[in-house]
């Protein structure tokens, strides 16, 4: 499968997960080229979730900005073999999960 192929997979995947969170008022997609996609979810006006994903890095890195503050973040890289898809769905919804049980 083609980086870019992966990329509008991934943006679709987020797009459809974070439908089922009430907290998420917005998704936005701030930067997309074939090897990368930052995503940005809008959970208020203060408060926002950001997904980062490089194909060339094998990389997914996801933070919880409130005002100006980080105040969550993971980078995660698999060494790479290639995040798929469902590793993809997994951490966003794990993620997502535990924002909202706070």
């Amino acid at each position: 499968m083609s980086k870019s192929l992966v990329i509008n997979k991934i943006e679709i995947e987020v797009k459809k997960i974070t439908s089922g969170f009430f907290f998420i008022q917005e998704v936005k997609t701030i930067l997309k080229t074939a090897h990368t996609i930052k995503i940005r979810l809008d959970v208020s006006e203060e408060c926002f979730i950001q997904i980062y994903r490089n194909t060339q890095k094998n990389l997914i890195s996801y933070v919880t900005v409130v005002g100006r503050n980080r105040i969550f973040g993971r980078d995660c890289y698999d060494g790479g073999s290639g995040i798929d898809i469902l590793m993809i769905t997994r951490i966003v919804t794990t993620f997502l999960q535990k924002v909202q049980e706070k």
